[in-house]
């Protein structure tokens, strides 16, 4: 198009176009229009008379040089962008539009500085998608609305064997889908949907129209024809009217997770199959210490099924009596992230009891903990023998204190009576010697000590056979019997005896509670410093125990003699009784403590009287 410059130049429009102009000769402005100062800053007389390569950005100066002088040489008009220097120091893109006449040369400039920012910008962005993409250990796949393939990143093909080359803008992924399980899925969002769907991709087309998630394993295959599982998320890609315009896939590769969670599941084959196995019971916790696992030896120690386990156990197994202090340490062992370790009494489903040892260590000691995995081991026969031997002991014990109290029986109190008894001898053939006519007071004497000896020669027997002879036991009415045994009883002084109880029966000895109440009356009576003689005897049966009081009006005892009143021959002296051979209340300890397994024991105040407390 043929312009005429100076009446282009003179026209109205040069000075107020909203485009820059200017004219130029030989590199110099000779006229710049108003639109100057709007674009750059510069006024029309501020840029008159300069070179134009005074305002061009320096990394341009060479291709503007480049192309003023074929402008210059040829004549030619050409379409150039560069960055101009605006006043206030900053630089624009200016797009220049040229026409050459008689050595002058218009250009019309546009500023097109955003634009260059916006092309800049989407460049980065498609730089960093690129390098995404590029550099991603995902599977990037993007696809038109028809499936074509349109992008297949360098991950695809590590994964799949193919090149982009191979199939991009070539074909879809159906190529890539098992056939079998393609058709199963298909099948399964026809009957979610209520339509059909065709085999291939059909099936991602429809599950995004209906805003179905498709995130799921699927198992490619390979460019060699070998399977690889895949986790691919396929979603649909839309456009500014929210139609769907292609797809995009995204997926990794799960062999190494198929593996792993392989040997994940071999293992716990392996771990189930050798606690099976284990003759010692195992459970595991979760963090919060409820039972999430258990073995066969653990189910059967507690009579438990395998889903009666699982939760908080303790509740269901642990005894009564220990049920709070057990519950208590397990919580503070949870809290504290600490081992627990406890023998425990507990009762198995069928209500069997059972001692077991607990040990319960952190799977991890560090927070947050995973649970715990703890071993019982039934030391239930342990236990019993420990008591058995422990019963053993005791009763060893008692009886190497009864063999002592024998050998003091033979050195001391069966001793004295026989030295008393040769020294009535001596007396006695002293006086036949003599011609005295005492022998016949020294005779009843001999015959006293004589007695006496025999007495205490019984006692020790009896004593003797308390726990080594076998019982017969029955129901006994015990105010009935010991109304009876008051009718027997020989007193040598006038005595108020008063039964206070109710009737009631209990399986037991009858001789053996004969001899307790003979023994304990008898000593009320035999000891009583009172002109008049008051005993009350009481009983009751609470609980399946017996509680009994003998009490009387008595001298006393002293505090220090409570319990060695008790010991074989031990009496406290009194010169009013002469045939106490000590051995009555030490009968009836023996036959409380070892026969009924209870318990005796003594309340007293000088001068008020004595109440013998028992119980079994």
């Amino acid at each position: 198009m043929e312009l005429e410059l100076d009446t282009l130049i003179e026209a109205e429009f040069f000075n107020l176009s909203s485009d820059l102009m200017m004219v130029m000769k030989k590199g110099r402005l000779m006229q710049a229009n108003s639109a100057w100062k709007q674009i750059l800053g510069w006024t029309p007389e501020e840029v008159k008379g300069r070179q134009l390569i005074d305002f061009i950005h320096p990394d341009d100066v060479e291709m503007a040089l480049h192309v003023g002088k074929a402008i210059y040489k040829s004549g030619i008009d050409v379409y150039v962008e560069n960055k101009y220097l605006a006043k206030d120091g900053s630089y624009k893109w200016i797009s220049w539009k040229t026409f050459t006449k008689s050595g002058l040369i218009l250009g019309i400039g546009k500023e097109i500085t955003q634009d260059k920012e916006k092309d800049a910008h989407y460049r980065k962005i498609n730089n960093y998608r690129n390098t995404l993409l590029e550099n991603s250990r995902y599977l990037v796949i993007s696809l038109e609305k028809n499936g074509i393939i349109r992008t297949f990143n360098s991950a695809a093909e590590n994964i799949l064997g193919y090149r982009a080359a191979d199939v991009a803008e070539k074909i879809t992924p159906t190529l890539f889908f098992s056939k079998s399980e393609l058709e199963e899925r298909s099948r399964e969002l026809e009957t979610k949907i209520g339509q059909p769907v065709n085999y291939g991709f059909d099936y991602f087309l429809k599950s995004a129209q209906h805003n179905i998630v498709n995130e799921q394993e699927w198992l490619w295959r390979k460019k060699d024809g070998s399977q690889v599982p895949l986790h691919l998320s396929v979603s649909p890609v839309r456009d500014e009217h929210n139609e769907i315009s292609g797809f995009l896939i995204i997926g990794s590769d799960i062999s190494q997770k198929r593996a792993a969670q392989k040997r994940l599941k071999d293992s716990e084959t392996i771990f189930k199959a050798m606690n099976d196995a284990s003759p010692l019971g195992i459970f595991l916790t979760d963090a919060n210490g409820e039972c999430i696992y258990s073995n066969r030896a653990f189910q059967s120690l507690t009579g438990l099924d395998l889903p009666d386990t699982f939760g908080f156990f303790w509740n269901k197994i642990v005894h009564e009596e220990e049920k709070s202090e057990i519950l208590q340490l397990w919580d503070t062992a949870i809290s504290s992230n600490t081992n627990f370790q406890k023998k425990i009494k507990l009762v198995s489903a069928d209500n069997t009891i059972k001692w077991v040892d607990v040990n319960a260590a952190l799977i991890n000691e560090h927070e947050p903990s995973l649970g715990y995995v703890g071993i019982v081991m039934d030391i239930t026969k342990e236990i019993e023998s420990k008591r058995e031997l422990e019963g053993t002991l005791l009763t060893l014990e008692k009886s190497n204190k009864a063999l002592d109290n024998f050998a003091y029986v033979v050195s001391h109190d069966l001793k004295a009576p026989l030295k008393s008894i040769a020294a009535m001898i001596n007396f006695i053939e002293d006086d036949l010697k003599s011609g005295g006519n005492n022998a016949s007071e020294y005779t009843k004497l001999l015959m006293g000590r004589v007695c006496k000896m025999a007495e205490i020669i019984e006692g020790v027997l009896d004593f003797s056979r308390i726990g080594h002879q076998a019982v017969r036991k029955e129901f006994i009415n015990v105010k009935q019997l010991v109304t009876d045994q008051l009718e027997f009883l020989t007193v040598e002084k006038p005595a108020d005896i008063r039964i206070e109880m109710e009737e009631f029966e209990i399986f037991e000895s009858k001789i053996l509670l004969t001899q307790i109440f003979s023994n304990l009356i008898s000593n009320a009576v035999k000891y009583n410093d009172k002109d008049k003689c008051k005993i009350t005897i009481r009983g009751q049966l609470s609980d399946g125990h017996c509680y009994f009081e003998v009490e009387d009006n008595g001298p006393g005892i002293p505090e220090e003699y409570h319990e060695r009143v008790f010991g074989l021959f031990n009496t406290l002296r009194d010169e009013r009784v002469k045939d106490s051979t000590g051995i009555g209340l030490a009968i009836v300890k023996k036959i409380i403590e070892e026969e009924l397994n209870g318990s005796i024991r003594i309340q007293s105040k000088m001068g008020q009287g004595t109440t013998f407390v028992f119980s079994w």
